[in-house]
This record gives C-alpha cells, sequence and structure tokens, in this order.
C-alpha cells in the first residue's frame, strides 16, 4: 500500500525505516541520504487506510526476531533488505495470488510507480504526479505519464456533457 501510494524506488524500499514514517502528519519522509537518485528531502502524504496500515506494520514487527537489530521497516523472509530483484518476485507472487496473468506483462516494481504516475496524472494533474513521484522537472513526468488514456478522456467528456445540461 505504502509504494502505491509513494512511488518509492527499491533502493528506498531497502533503505526504509520507521523513522521515516511521521504518524502525526501522516507522511513518510524520506531523507536526502536515503533517497534514491540523489533527490532532495521529501513528505509523500498517505491515506488514511495506509497510514492505519503501516502503524499497525511497525507494531506488529516487533514480534518478529529478525526486525530485533534493526529499524528497516521491511525485511525479506530470509532477514535481509529487499532489493529489486526480490521486490520483482513478490509482485508477481501477488499477481499470481491475485489471478492477474503476467506471463505476456513486463511486472516489475516500477510498474508501480508507473501505474501511480498516470493514475494521478488522469485522476488530478501533471504537477501533482510530478510531486508525488519527486520529479525535477514538469518535463520528465510529461514525457513519461502525459499522454491521457481513451479511457480517462471518455469520462472527461461525460463529466462536461453531464455539466452541459444542467
Amino acid at each position: 500500500a505504502v509504494a502505491l501510494e509513494t512511488g518509492i524506488i527499491p533502493i528506498e524500499v531497502e533503505r526504509a525505516k520507521t523513522t521515516w514514517y511521521d504518524r502525526e502528519r501522516n507522511v513518510l519522509k524520506i531523507t536526502k541520504e536515503d533517497s534514491g537518485k540523489d533527490r532532495p528531502s521529501t513528505e509523500l502524504p498517505l491515506t488514511e487506510e495506509t497510514g492505519e496500515l503501516l502503524v499497525e506494520w511497525i507494531q506488529e514487527r516487533r514480534y518478529y526476531e529478525k526486525y530485533d537489530d534493526t529499524d528497516l521497516i521491511w525485511l525479506n523472509q530470509d532477514g535481509n533488505p529487499y532489493d529489486s530483484k526480490n521486490l520483482c518476485y513478490l509482485l508477481r507472487r501477488l499477481c499470481e495470488e491475485a489471478g492477474i496473468d503476467h506471463e505476456n506483462r513486463k511486472i516489475v516494481w516500477y510498474s508501480l510507480r508507473h501505474n501511480l504516475g498516470q493514475s494521478m496524472e488522469e485522476t488530478e494533474d501533471l504537477s501533482q504526479a510530478k510531486d508525488q513521484l519527486r520529479h525535477d522537472h514538469i518535463e520528465t513526468t510529461k514525457s513519461t505519464y502525459g499522454e491521457s488514456t481513451i479511457e480517462s478522456r471518455r469520462y472527461t467528456l461525460e463529466k462536461i456533457s453531464e455539466t452541459a445540461r444542467r
């Protein structure tokens, strides 16, 4: 849920610490030192539901021995931080459990980030997608997520048409 809403990249999943989460403000605060691609420190908002899930996980992880000497949020089943390969494997397993065919599709961790960018662009605007994905320039966001889907354009047309009929 955190990755779906923040678009964090594998190195950030690997480095994520319990101290990153500001429960009072319900944001994930990624420091410049821990961010990928030398991004500045960033605060990424979470929905209330995802914030609650993260609080529950941070409390539950205390009961697992592999977390005894670390403040990392997530460790794989072997007790190691996740890396890109682990995360891609995990994502494919989740697809299988959900009944999503991934054999002829490129399902990788960055698929979550891409989905977030596309969804934010379609729901709101490019500037919000730029901020949430932490792009330096709006042009980066525009070149990656700037093309709307037929479905989103149809939805917009239906909203316009509905407004015009009133």
